[in-house]
């Protein structure tokens, strides 16, 4: 279901709109950093404080005080584990996903400074632009890491292995088992923090000491150099951080105009030669302690602590590759419904010889355009325990539905459902909304609290004003005396009770409605009472009040949950998308928001807590009222300040691989030129699931204000790969140029934007190791700064003989490996019968013209009761009231109940008797009842047992 932040509302949300968000980025443009360091990096410090204090006016020997202080503290830092669950943001290729053999996995921080948090020291041998990170990515194949089972016996007791190959064990343990000369441990390095308990648990990951020595040998001459310590240089070239413009994404709240993440890339491939689906396994480890690691010669085995680990799938180069797959998106787009070619399947005769008028015939017709508008058939139980069948549709419809006839107002819900004129079925998409509008506010505690003392504050403070209204009124001290004595006779006659001792007690059960409303506590409820007109204007006048008032927290509180409901906040999937076959796999969907269906669900809503009225609600009435206005009126502070709020009326569901591969989709919907300031291209985004996005808009197709949408991979989620193709002997590669200017783009540059290289297995000097296939990042940077440089687009310190790799930042190799961003661009035609919008043939096709969205608001329609109970209070109130009386004292019983012969009358709104909800049922007697008998014959009836003359 589509969430509702606790914190805030999407309509009340009060953000700076995506494209005036104060950035210097545009929203296409990325900035690198080599790095960025915490505060203060994890580990033991000594804080010492001085001061010294100097008076002036003492001899010299009692000049000055010194005063110090020393501190001792720790800073907690990740360990064996990260810190928090949320570090990590991403990781690519995204779990189970495929990708080629040349992809350079790599993770993605939340928080840019965690690949720096424990110290390492800058890279060796160069400028010190590269911080080395205490993490790196690296990337197995399965035979690399999972042990057979001679193999686990050997290793000793170490427990189970999952099955990405990592062993869970005690530090005390691994560091035991280490002394014992099985394996190698970085606990053994006379560098590793002692910041950790024997207790500790940890996970790792164990490999062959061959392939340790290929990971971390010295490659600088070009050939592996294994010194018997890990060599950690090249891993500096592979973390960096990542700057990117804040807005258009699902995932951020735009908190910060630009958003900094951490980025760790593996320097490691799949296998050079794939001939058949394999699975790789990535892992993220801990680099610490390794630089001053002596490792055992006589060591099999050697262990790397993993922080994290996730599995995705090498393809051969001849499948389909995810860029095709996600470009296939743009031919799988229709409106929200069961797809085309099974309702042109649906539509062929089963039988050619069969008349087109046949019922059959007739009958597929009509489910198919059932099917076309968007529902779904649904068993059924009527209140009779009857098992039908029942059309059901949720807020999101194929094409703009026309719901003239639809009034989003019921006491009870039933009112609303309708029949389907040709086959006589029920239709409860209307009714159904409202009840779960109503279930929604009970199930929200918060909701239910707010809206009932929200009520109850309404109607006393209505109820008193009402009732001064009354009593007030113009009175001079001539008109007081003159009228005294005869209200002051009123006053005794009312305190009176002798018309009850006139009468015999039996008698006063058997009294007509008049003689009832005689008698003191009725008269004084008259006195007390207040005209109706007066309740229901200064209702709206409370609320005013209310809505002015900026503490009043339940009305905030109420008016919110409100006006998130018209951002289908809460709304269940299921209701959403009705059937599974509307919404398959790597598809669009384009729907169009009934807005009944959505006022259905908040007129359920705000049904609740009503003990004041039985038939017209009219503080309902009144919040409906002023939800209208704070829609209609602009903003007056902050960002979105002159604009009116946004409701979304049409949008599009993008269920693909690419949402999970990139968690941060950006959507762009430009606004043409000259729109109104502070709008905000996508109304809502969200996602549902891990493959599921959904892009609300306050815009429909055929508006001149929708053009075009674009869908676009986001610039830290870029992905990395070594080269354009990678075989057994052979590497193409582009160079991409950087222009030395900032905010200059490549397209403004004339000539070529690229240079292309080509390396063999045997070429001098390399750039990657194909035993280990490993990316060689020293000599890496060296060449791309070899094949960058040209005037006015990239220089970089050194020449040509010898250009220094220690002072290439590790951004400038970032800029190189990263792949091409994926962009997805929709064209929205102007027409309404555009793919994007495809008419319903049930209901009009015309999009609903550019205005204020206003919920439907039903006038103030009097019952019989209703009217009875007025003209009572007008009788009653000549005896008491004139143009000089005395104002006489009234007692605040509230609204007073309708005499005995008003109650008699039904009400137009009351809640259905069995009559009123099988009407629409097949014709059968279900119940028939007599009228009932007055006076003492009714209550002799009622002794008599009935008999079937009676139904």
């Amino acid at each position: 279901m589509l969430s509702s932040s606790a914190a805030r509302y999407p309509a009340f949300s009060n953000q700076t709109p995506d494209r005036d968000l104060e950035t210097s980025l545009d929203p296409d443009e990325i900035q690198l950093y080599s790095h960025i360091l915490p505060t203060i990096a994890a580990g033991k410090y000594k804080l010492e404080v001085e001061q010294t204090i100097v008076f002036p006016d003492q001899p010299p020997e009692d000049t000055r005080r010194v005063l110090s202080l020393n501190r001792r503290f720790n800073v907690q830092g990740p360990k064996f584990k990260l810190l928090g669950n949320d570090d990590i943001l991403s990781v690519h290729p995204a779990p189970g996903h495929a990708a080629p053999n040349n992809t350079l996995a790599h993770v993605v921080f939340t928080d840019p400074s965690v690949p720096w948090e424990r110290t390492m020291g800058p890279a060796a041998g160069g400028v010190e632009f590269n911080s080395t990170p205490w993490l790196a990515v690296l990337t197995f194949t399965e035979n690399e890491l999972l042990r057979s089972k001679d193999e686990l016996s050997a290793l000793g007791d170490l427990g189970p292995q999952s099955h990405y190959g990592t062993f869970t064990a005690l530090a005390g343990k691994v560091k035991a088992a280490s002394q014992q000369g099985t394996i190698t441990t970085v606990m053994d390095s006379v560098s590793y923090g002692k910041d950790y308990q024997d207790s500790d648990f940890l996970d790792f990951i164990t490999m062959p000491t061959e392939l340790f020595q290929d990971l971390f040998a010295d490659y600088t001459s070009g050939q592996k150099n294994w010194s018997g310590t890990p060599d950690l240089r090249r891993y500096s070239y592979m973390a960096h951080v990542r700057e990117v413009h804040g807005g258009f994404m699902a995932s951020t709240t735009q908190e910060k105009a630009q958003i900094q993440y951490g980025v760790v890339v593996s320097l490691r491939t799949a296998p050079p030669v794939v001939d058949r689906e394999t699975r790789m396994l990535s892992h993220l480890v801990s680099l610490e302690g390794l630089d001053k690691l002596q490792t055992n010669a006589n060591a099999k085995w050697a262990t790397l602590i993993s922080l994290h680990a996730w599995h995705w799938k090498c393809t051969p180069p001849e499948r389909t590759s995810f860029v095709d797959a996600v470009a296939a998106l743009g031919k799988n787009v229709q409106p929200l419904r069961v797809p085309d070619q099974d309702l042109q399947a649906f539509s062929q005769p089963d039988d050619p010889g069969n008349s087109v008028d046949s019922p059959l015939a007739a009958s597929k017709r009509w489910l198919v355009e059932k099917l076309k508008s968007g529902y779904t058939l649904l068993p059924h139980t009527t209140i009779t325990g009857e098992k039908v069948m029942a059309l059901f549709r949720g807020p999101l419809c194929p094409g703009i539905p026309d719901n003239q006839g639809v009034k989003p107002w019921s006491l009870h819900g039933t009112d609303l459902q309708v029949l389907d004129a040709a086959t006589g079925m029920f239709n409860l998409s209307y009714s159904a909304a409202w009840n779960l509008g109503r279930t929604l506010a009970i199930a929200d505690r918060a909701f239910t609290t707010s809206l009932l003392r929200l009520r109850g504050k309404i109607h006393s403070a209505a109820v008193d004003r009402a009732q001064r209204q009354d009593i007030d009124g113009p009175l001079d001290i001539e008109s007081y005396l003159r009228n005294l004595e005869s209200s002051l006779q009123t006053v005794v006659q009312s305190q009176s009770t002798s018309p009850l001792q006139q009468t015999r007690a039996i008698n006063r059960w058997y009294r007509t409605a008049e003689q009832k409303a005689q008698t003191p506590a009725r008269r004084l409820m008259d006195i007390a009472a207040y005209k109706e007109e007066d309740y229901n204007g200064q209702v709206s006048n409370v609320l005013d009040t209310l809505n002015s008032e900026a503490v009043d927290s339940d009305w905030t509180a109420v008016r919110g949950w409100v006006i998130d409901q018209l951002f289908l906040a809460k709304v269940p999937l299921n209701h959403l998308v009705t059937s599974a076959e509307s919404l398959p796999r790597e598809s669009v969907r384009t729907f169009a928001i009934d807005a009944m269906w959505v006022e259905c669900v908040v007129d359920g809503a705000l049904s609740l807590a009503n003990h004041f009225s039985q038939d017209d609600d009219v503080i309902r009435r009144a919040i409906k009222e002023k939800v209208n206005d704070f829609l209609a009126t602009p903003i007056a502070t902050g960002p979105r300040r002159g604009s009116r709020p946004q409701v979304p009326k049409w949008g599009f569901f993008l269920r693909s691989m690419a949402v999970t591969a990139f968690p941060d989709l950006k959507i762009e919907v430009p606004l043409p030129s000259g729109s109104e300031s502070g709008l905000s291209e996508v109304t809502y985004m969200q996602k549902l699931s891990d493959d599921i996005i959904i892009c609300l808009l306050d815009r429909c197709p055929g508006e001149s204000t929708l053009k075009s949408i674009k869908i676009t991979q986001p610039g830290h989620q870029q992905g990395f790969s070594l080269g354009n193709k990678l075989t057994a002997n052979n590497i193409d590669l582009q160079f991409r140029f950087l222009p030395n200017q900032p905010g200059v783009k490549l397209e403004d540059i004339k000539g070529d934007t690229a240079v292309s290289r080509s390396w063999m297995d045997h070429t001098v000097p390399p750039i990657y190791h194909w035993p280990s296939h490993t990316l060689l990042s020293q000599e890496f940077a060296r060449q791309s700064v070899l094949a960058l440089r040209k005037p006015n687009i990239f220089e970089w310190a050194g020449d040509d003989s010898n250009p220094d790799p220690g002072g290439v930042p590790s951004s400038i190799v970032a800029s190189q490996l990263s792949t091409a961003i994926l962009k997805l661009d929709f064209n929205v035609p102007s027409s309404d019968s555009s793919p994007l919008l495809e008419p319903s043939l049930d209901y009009s096709v015309k999009p609903p013209r550019p205005g204020i969205r206003r919920l439907f608001i039903p006038p103030a329609e009097k019952s019989p009761q209703k009217a009875s109970v007025i003209a009572l209070q007008a009788s009653s109130a000549k005896t008491h009231e004139g143009s000089g009386s005395l104002p006489t004292t009234r007692i605040p019983l509230g609204p007073r109940p309708a005499p005995a012969t008003a109650a008699m009358l039904q009400t137009t709104d009351a809640a259905p008797n069995s009559q009123d909800i099988f009407h629409r049922l097949p014709p059968r007697r279900i119940l028939s009842h007599k009228p009932q008998r007055q006076g003492r014959e009714a209550v002799d009836s009622q002794r008599r047992a009935p008999n079937r003359s009676d139904f």
